[in-house]
């Protein structure tokens, strides 16, 4: 079995302590502590992934600490712990490098919840001082993805199948680099799972098909933002370079087992039913039918939305360019579910 987190517990009151203790102790590696001086003591011989502290302490306060502890080790991830959670003390926790805070009472599932993605955090922040992969935004979603399987002993069988905290988590890695590409994943994803519920899928089906359409631009992180941001046409060293979005895309979503299915979607996702798409020029039926759902929920997102680099046209406007596109670019019997949707 693979080593637990190190988690380190600060609170004042040696009954609340217990009780976390006992939420955490088969999950994680706990140590606790009712001791403000003993927190930095810990902290000078081990390693700590995550803290958790008291907001409320005699000798400092939890933010004190925080602030201490930031400067000590920067990467450990600190989670405040208030009875009263103000928009206040809330500002101030997060704007001193806190990772998260929790109301009490909360839940065993609402702290697992919490410390599994400030360890994740923790993993990918120690590995970015290393220096691994830490220029490359494509290889560090796959360094978190394998990050992910490597603490798969912590977690409880159904978190480890639950993908949607595997989203969660990626769609953090990207919001804080492209906030744009993630509203855009995010309404891909909303426009994509109905057209699925009007043509019949499965739930399996549905599912690859919200992987794909979440996921479809994930390889736009390898992509340098001049490129990507272009105000004008691409030349043909620049389109090389963005053609490859798809295939990059796929290759990280499909290191996460069981989204095999989803990674074809990321891939043919910019295929065209005449041929004459890429990255293999498919046609027709030989593209997946989720590429085929998510090409035209994308283009519709695209054509919709206002960038920095491009105006929006209307909603009548973008769903004639759907019919007009039929047969060509777009598959007609999605566009004909998508726009009886829209």
């Amino acid at each position: 079995m693979k080593n637990k987190a190190k988690i380190l517990l600060v609170d004042d009151e040696p009954e609340l302590l217990k009780a976390m203790h006992r939420m955490l102790k088969d999950d994680f590696d706990v140590v606790m502590t009712s001791q403000c001086h003993e927190v930095f003591r810990l902290m000078r011989t081990d390693s700590f992934a995550v803290l958790i502290v008291d907001l409320v302490m005699p000798d400092l306060s939890g933010l004190e600490i925080l602030q201490r502890v930031k400067q000590m080790s920067p990467a450990t991830e600190v989670i405040i712990v208030t009875g009263y959670a103000s928009v206040r003390t809330t500002k101030q926790a997060l704007r001193a490098g806190a990772y998260d805070y929790l109301e009490r009472p909360f839940a065993r599932a609402e702290i697992h919840h919490v410390i599994r993605n400030a360890v994740i955090h923790h993993e990918l922040n120690k590995s970015e001082e290393s220096g691994e992969d830490a220029t490359d935004p494509a290889q560090t979603m796959v360094l978190l993805l394998e990050r992910i399987r490597q603490l798969e002993d912590q977690l409880t069988q159904e978190e480890v199948r639950t993908f949607q905290n595997t989203v969660e988590l990626l769609y953090q890695l990207i919001g804080a680099r492209q906030h744009d590409m993630m509203m855009h994943l995010h309404s891909v994803e909303d426009y994509a799972l109905p057209v699925a519920r009007r043509l019949g899928f499965d739930e399996g089906e549905k599912t690859d098909l919200q992987v794909a359409a979440a996921f479809h631009d994930i390889g736009k992180l390898a992509v340098d933002e001049a490129v990507l941001y272009k105000p004008g046409p691409l030349n043909k060293e620049e389109w090389e370079v963005m053609r490859q979005h798809p295939v990059i895309g796929a290759r990280i979503v499909g290191t996460v087992k069981g989204w095999e299915n989803a990674a074809d979607g990321v891939l043919y996702h910019q295929e065209r039913v005449d041929g004459n798409g890429y990255p293999e020029g498919l046609s027709g039926k030989q593209i997946p039918i989720i590429a085929r759902i998510v090409t035209v929920a994308d283009a519709y997102d695209a054509m919709t939305s206002e960038r920095a680099y491009k105006t929006a046209i209307s909603r009548q406007e973008a769903i004639q360019e759907l019919e007009d596109n039929k047969g060509t670019q777009f598959d007609p019997e999605v566009v004909d579910a998508f726009v009886s949707i829209i």
